[in-house]
């Protein structure tokens, strides 16, 4: 049997980053789906597949080599990121590195994240974002719904994104950057150096 096929790569903390949101929508979707996630396997991730009668749904895999990992991603259909509130009064200031390979990627994002620095990155370059919310759960279910639909129609693809984000993000230019980060901060510890 074909399943609509969401993924994730991580190893969640039960607390910033919870499986509880993805769960409880999964646990009420009544067509053909199943959510893979790659990572540590932890007592209390199978406790909640299990709470929530996902052991049919949900498969973990443990950690894998990055040539594996590719390969399992290679053929899912959606990509799953997730990250939870900041502290009242803050906002998100970290982009995700994961954001960037699901970028690359060009395959549909399903994204429950707060506003903040990673969101706005997939806003801009992401060519498929289905944004989510554990505080809106009808649109949550709306969205994995739509996901499906699109999913049984043939029509979720594989877009490549814009040539802006292989300008600024490919390896080339990450590296580039590094090195220049690192070349600046040399120069400046010599420089401090000669003055002391």
């Amino acid at each position: 049997m074909m399943l609509l096929t969401i993924i994730d790569s991580r190893t969640w903390d039960g607390f910033r980053r919870s499986a509880k949101g993805i769960f409880s929508q999964l646990a009420q979707c009544d067509f053909p789906i199943r959510f893979i996630n790659i990572g540590d396997i932890q007592p209390e991730m199978m406790s909640l597949i299990h709470e929530h009668q996902l052991d049919d749904v949900v498969k973990m895999i443990a950690s894998q080599p990055i040539i594996q990992l590719n390969e399992i991603l290679a053929q899912c259909d959606v990509l799953f990121i997730q990250k939870g509130m900041p502290d009242e009064g803050k906002t998100d200031t970290h982009l995700a590195t994961k954001a960037i390979d699901y970028v690359a990627s060009g395959k549909p994002i399903l994204a429950e994240l707060p506003e903040g620095e990673t969101l706005s990155f997939l806003r801009k370059y992401a060519t498929q974002l289905f944004e989510v919310s554990v505080n809106q759960p009808q649109q949550y279910h709306q969205q994995l719904h739509e996901l499906y639909r699109l999913w049984k129609e043939n029509k979720l693809q594989v877009i490549s994104p814009s040539s802006e984000f292989y300008s600024c993000y490919s390896c080339e230019k990450l590296a580039h950057d590094f090195t220049q980060l690192l070349e600046d901060v040399t120069a400046y510890k010599f420089a401090e150096s000669i003055k002391t």
